[in-house]
């Protein structure tokens, strides 16, 4: 297997790089709502902490203009939704095939990323091996939250 490239941006870097990405049409027939800022993200974390940001883990998913898939790894105490309610669906608009998953803690916890490095690293191995048997890709592009946007 060959290694993940990694990508590593703030929220609002990211955020405004996946705005000024090409819109290219993968599969996406109708766009996915974009979470306008973490407080909003929050918010829609609260009822089901589990939930994937909009056009995050859409079963299927294939894009011959962007076949990588992306991961997207939240920060420490943030969860999916809250730190990429914005960029999953920028990127799931824009035609990428993007995943994220909660780790850490419990996916019934609001608050991920809060286990042993260890064990994290384990659990994002495993997710990317589930994306790479999904999707057939044999990489995948890593993006990871490593601060917070200020609201």
């Amino acid at each position: 297997m060959s290694r993940p490239r990694i990508l590593a941006a703030g929220g609002t870097l990211a955020f405004a790089l996946a705005v000024a990405l090409p819109a290219a049409g993968a599969q996406a027939s109708s766009a996915y709502p974009v979470v306008p800022n973490i407080v909003a993200g929050i918010a829609d974390a609260l009822p089901n902490p589990a939930a994937p940001p909009p056009g995050a883990n859409v079963a299927g998913c294939h894009s011959s203009a962007h076949p990588v898939p992306v991961v997207l790894v939240n920060g420490t105490f943030g969860n999916a939704m809250d730190d990429f309610g914005g960029l999953a669906p920028t990127l799931a608009n824009a035609g990428y095939c993007v995943y994220s998953f909660d780790y850490g803690a419990p996916s019934s916890q609001l608050i991920q990323s809060i286990g042993p490095v260890v064990t994290s690293a384990q659990e994002l191995a495993t997710e990317v091996q589930q994306v790479l048997s999904q999707t057939g890709a044999s990489q995948v592009d890593l993006i990871g939250q490593i601060g917070r946007a200020h609201v």
